[in-house]
């Protein structure tokens, strides 16, 4: 169990002091810890499980090389055996500028809006659109749902889109898809 909190406290040295947060959305979260079953026996085994996420594939390989060398240090302080398995998940998603384009014109000629989209916005969320955007241009588009009387995020149970929001973006889709120019 030592060794598990030394990997966590050390894994989030390496992201805040060691990658520029401005450059590249993360998030580094441990989630499970098992070990052993009786509160006076040192278990033998422990599994340490999390996920991290981060927007730039450069940024990602320089964690985990400095993440590789932290487990090496630490098997040999330790003389333990430590193996780390890595699944990896959805890639981040690149939109295509020239649909971004179109979809700006889209707003204020079409819309009339006053509101730029945001294209270097970065989120370190994983989806499954990003592999669509890998084999053709696409663009993921997000839209603001936060109002003054709503203040839950995404993933919590309070958790409500104000009716308006859905309005706006229902249209938004059905006029790219009856207007769609093929790249």
């Amino acid at each position: 169990l030592w060794l598990a909190s030394r990997i966590i406290q050390d894994s989030y040295q390496i992201v805040y002091r060691e990658i520029n947060l401005l450059d590249s959305a993360v998030i580094l979260t441990f989630t499970e810890i098992h070990a052993g079953e009786g509160y006076n026996v040192i278990p033998a085994k422990l599994q340490l499980t999390g996920t991290l996420r981060l927007s730039d594939p450069e940024k990602k390989q320089q964690f985990l090389e400095k993440f590789n060398r932290l487990l090496e240090t630490l098997e040999n302080e330790s003389k333990s055996e430590i193996t780390f398995e890595i699944q990896h998940g959805s890639p981040a998603v690149y939109n295509d500028p020239s649909l971004m384009a179109e979809m700006q014109a889209v707003l204020q000629h079409d819309f009339w809006l006053p509101y730029d989209l945001i294209t270097d916005f970065k989120t370190p969320g994983g989806d499954d659109f990003s592999h669509y955007c890998q084999e053709i241009p696409g663009a993921m588009i997000k839209f603001g749902v936060r109002t003054p009387a709503t203040t839950a995020s995404l993933h919590e149970g309070m958790f409500d889109l104000p009716p308006a929001s859905i309005k706006n973006a229902v249209s938004f889709f059905v006029h790219q898809l009856l207007n769609f120019k093929q790249i």
